[in-house]
């Protein structure tokens, strides 16, 4: 584990304004924390796990601002996220990543993060969401990233909720993304081939996609969660000939 404090003035700790970077590769953290000075916060604690995190948030109150790496080793910030909002209700959470998946937006803003920029962006992006930030304003992509494509190195786990399913049509979508086509949806959940097609267009407009391949294009990267009240499928195999249109 990794932690360093920018500024140590014991004054600092009882402003209440100071910033927490969590972020598990020290350079990034670093530079980050630098950054962070230009904004007149009293200090800005940099720490590699969410652990520490909430451990620095215990020993000195509640941050005005964290920003959090989405990827913290092989699990997802979105957690340290939750407890952060919980802690410190006006703490004002921005999420960070250098992995373009589209899902990564959506499930920042799910858990309660205020805002979202990629690594790879230029610092004036880091600037302006910053600022809006601690203006009380959100930061997110104007448009989805791109799928991202496959053997990439996570896959995001989403619920239905989060990709703004209902829990129907999240088990038309699983089915569908094994393969199988309206027909056999309809037998295997004992639906009409009519309810079945409409379940699909509904997902396919809640994806922002136009057709099946489309959709298993933008899912790519993404396992999806079904709701505890939506029976499994996992015994379901996708026909030889299997249509996609």
């Amino acid at each position: 584990m990794h932690s360093h404090s920018l500024l140590t003035d014991s004054s600092c700790l009882q402003s209440g304004r100071y910033a927490l970077v969590i972020d598990d590769h020290p350079l990034t953290a670093m530079g980050v924390s630098e950054f962070l000075k230009q904004f007149g916060l009293s200090e800005v604690h940099a720490v590699a796990d969410a652990g520490e995190g909430l451990q620095c948030m215990a020993g000195r109150g509640s941050p005005h601002l964290a920003i959090v790496d989405f990827w913290l080793g092989a699990s997802a910030g979105t957690d340290v996220v939750r407890e952060i909002r919980t802690l410190a209700p006006a703490c004002r959470v921005l999420m960070t990543s250098g992995d373009t998946h589209g899902a990564i937006a959506l499930k920042a803003r799910a858990a309660g993060a205020h805002g979202f920029v990629l690594k790879s962006q230029p610092p004036q992006v880091l600037e302006q969401a910053v600022a809006a930030l601690l203006r009380g304003e959100t930061w997110f992509p104007a448009a989805p990233l791109a799928p991202q494509p496959p053997g990439g190195a996570h896959a995001i786990r989403m619920t239905a909720a989060e990709l703004g399913l209902t829990p129907r049509q999240a088990q038309v979508l699983d089915l569908v993304l094994r393969g199988l086509p309206n027909p056999s949806i309809a037998r295997l959940l004992h639906l009409s081939p009519h309810t079945v097609k409409e379940h699909v267009a509904g997902a396919l407009q809640r994806l922002g996609v136009h057709s099946r391949i489309d959709a298993i294009t933008r899912m790519q990267g993404i396992a999806l969660e079904l709701p505890p009240s939506v029976p499994p499928t996992d015994t379901v195999q996708a026909p030889a000939t299997a249509s996609l249109r």
